[in-house]
């Protein structure tokens, strides 16, 4: 078992690494959100910046760290009042099973572990915590590009001490699980209706012989010869057309569409550029925007209706009332992301040739060294601005 050499608290707008020489408190450049964790194009733009800043108090390359993350990331914590491993013949689909019942997702979404206990009363306890993958894989992916290993992941806050989830031990239990087998049980009620069924049958029976009428003497039966398969089949297939075949035509697509809709969403956008926030991801559901003081709240840009459903330290997660294109699409990891510079955001809408999965912007600012991508915090000047870094994650296609 790998054990961590440093924690790691992360929040949506900053990290926390606890040293030996305490808390280093870092501001993240990419504002998370419970949408974009499974976007892994942004754990490698987070890494980025964190590589420069974290790299003396990092621990030594391929060290294993522990990972805080808060719950409302989805994480699910239960208290089970007995020791799954030595009460259950199964102790595994019973734990699936708690986990089925109580997470907004099926389990088969979810990597878990457990320990095992007792609780203040000195009572059997078993603390399960599952933690989405899509999560999991984002929280690898972050320190990987930062060189470290992630080994555990624990829940932020007092709420959820006693709950960890280590990767290696996780990944066992999904194999052992899968090996694990069990004798299928009838429920008690479904028996009970089916002897029901049965005894009906046969008080049925019984009454129907009484008053039965006696038949004749059954009929010689004559001998047959059996039909073909495929004569069966030319018998049941309709007649063929007589007259001059007709090719048909496939009904009319309108294609394109779902392109157009994100076009009209990033013409809003542009109309008013200096008006427009440092960085933003847009994805069909809604726009995560990292805001500053006096900036203009993004939805008095916008044509289509929107309300602010999220807020936080730095930025909110602006929800469309209509989905963009007719709804989220998932990342194709088979293809590769597009990274490039625009001068005028006005230029995006006509490069984009199909639906993306989402899309990345960040706002370029000239400084003495040149144009650069740096996060600008509250207070700061950075300089002229000089168009936008854009990165466009694609989507899989219908």
């Amino acid at each position: 078992m790998i054990d961590p050499a440093v924690d790691f608290t992360l929040f949506e707008d900053r990290i926390l690494l606890h040293g030996a020489q305490g808390v280093v408190e870092l501001p993240l450049a990419y504002q998370i959100h419970s949408r974009l964790i499974q976007t892994g194009e942004l754990a490698r733009l987070l890494a980025e910046r964190l590589r420069d800043d974290l790299s003396a108090h990092l621990p030594e390359s391929g060290g294993a760290v522990r990972l805080h993350v808060p719950m409302a990331w989805g994480l699910v914590c239960l208290r089970l009042p007995y020791v799954a491993s030595g009460s259950l013949r199964q102790p595994l689909h019973q734990l699936a099973w708690e986990i089925d019942t109580n997470a907004p997702e099926s389990v088969e979404q979810y990597l878990f572990d457990f320990v095992e206990g007792e609780d203040g009363q000195g009572a059997p306890e078993t603390r399960l915590l599952a933690v989405r993958r899509n999560l999991v894989q984002f929280c690898r992916t972050l320190f990987d590009e930062l060189g470290l290993v992630l080994a555990e992941v624990a829940p932020a806050g007092e709420t959820g001490a006693g709950f960890r989830l280590q990767l290696k031990r996780a990944e066992e239990l999904q194999e052992e699980w899968a090996r694990e087998t069990y004798p299928p049980v009838t429920p008690w009620r479904r028996l009970a209706i089916l002897a029901a069924a049965a005894a009906l049958l046969v008080v049925a029976g019984v009454w129907w012989s009484g008053r039965a009428p006696v038949l004749d003497p059954p009929l010689p039966v004559l001998a047959t010869r059996p039909v073909p398969a495929d004569s069966l089949r030319r018998a049941l297939a309709p007649p063929p057309p007589t007259g001059p075949l007709t090719p048909t035509t496939p009904p009319a697509v309108a294609m394109g569409a779902d392109v157009a809709d994100w076009r009209r969403l990033l013409d809003d956008l542009a109309q008013d550029e200096t008006r427009l926030p440092d960085w933003m991801a847009l994805d069909a559901g809604g726009i995560l925007v990292r805001g500053m003081r006096g900036q203009a709240h993004l939805a008095d840009l916008l044509d289509r209706p929107a309300r602010a459903t999220r807020t936080g330290r730095t930025g909110y997660w602006l929800q469309l009332d209509s989905l963009v294109a007719g709804g989220p699409r998932v990342e194709d990891p088979g293809r590769g992301i597009l990274r490039f510079r625009l001068p005028a955001l006005a230029e995006l809408a006509p490069r984009l040739r199909e639906a993306p999965a989402r899309i990345l912007l960040q706002r370029v600012w000239v400084g003495a060294d040149g144009p650069t991508a740096r996060w600008r915090f509250l207070g700061e000047e950075p300089g002229a601005a000089q168009g936008w870094w854009v990165t466009v994650v694609p989507a899989r296609t219908p």
